[in-house]
């Protein structure tokens, strides 16, 4: 790639914010033989195996294009992206920030909770709100079993959505702690499974 180290680092970022996983990058130039021998020599060092690849190529920075453009252009289709697939299979993602307690929600995640993607600024407040009545014991419940046991595990719970439509939620996350192994940041996925519970309890 024509992307230098920090600009690769800023993609990265920005891609492991929207998908909650780890971006591994290396720069290179795939015209020279030996940058390609040495990205070669770093993929099996960490013993990586592909599924499939994406090659982007052309990217010189001598027409209209500038670095920043090209980082956001990359941000913006990998959004779009995520968002697509996410309103096809019905999940929705989150990330919490634990100590300012902070959430962000994707598209998705506003639309399994009844409202329009990115209506107003997410807060665990508005999230119990949507908890029905009968399950509402359970999050703090479950948000204090989080941190003491450091780890996320997964449950199910029925929300309300502003129509009065009762819905089920599968929920899954992972705890991220910071070097001292305090946990300080929770990212997951809400998934609507109304349906699938519906079939399971009509048989």
């Amino acid at each position: 790639t024509d992307l230098n180290e920090e600009t690769l680092a800023t993609v990265a970022t920005g891609l492991e914010r929207l998908y909650g996983g780890e971006v591994l990058y290396h720069a290179a130039d795939l015209t020279d033989e030996q940058a390609r021998e040495s990205l070669w020599q770093y993929i099996n060092q960490l013993g990586l195996r592909f599924h499939f690849l994406i090659n982007v190529a052309g990217l010189d920075y001598q027409g209209l294009f500038t670095e920043r453009k090209l980082t956001e252009d990359v941000l913006q289709e990998s959004r779009a992206l995520l968002d697509t697939s996410q309103r096809i299979t019905h999940i929705g993602s989150w990330d919490m920030d634990i100590k300012s307690q902070r959430i962000i929600w994707t598209d998705e995640a506003f639309r399994i909770f009844g409202y329009r993607p990115q209506e107003f600024q997410p807060s665990f407040e508005i999230f119990s709100n949507c908890i029905h009545p009968d399950d509402q014991s359970m999050i703090p419940e479950h948000y204090r079993e989080t941190l003491a046991t450091k780890k996320f595990t997964d449950f199910d719970y029925r929300v309300v959505k502003p129509d009065g439509a009762v819905r089920w939620i599968h929920a899954t996350g992972e705890i991220y702690p910071d070097d001292a192994g305090v946990p300080v940041r929770i990212i997951g996925t809400v998934q609507d499974i109304t349906e699938y519970r519906q079939a399971e309890e009509a048989l």
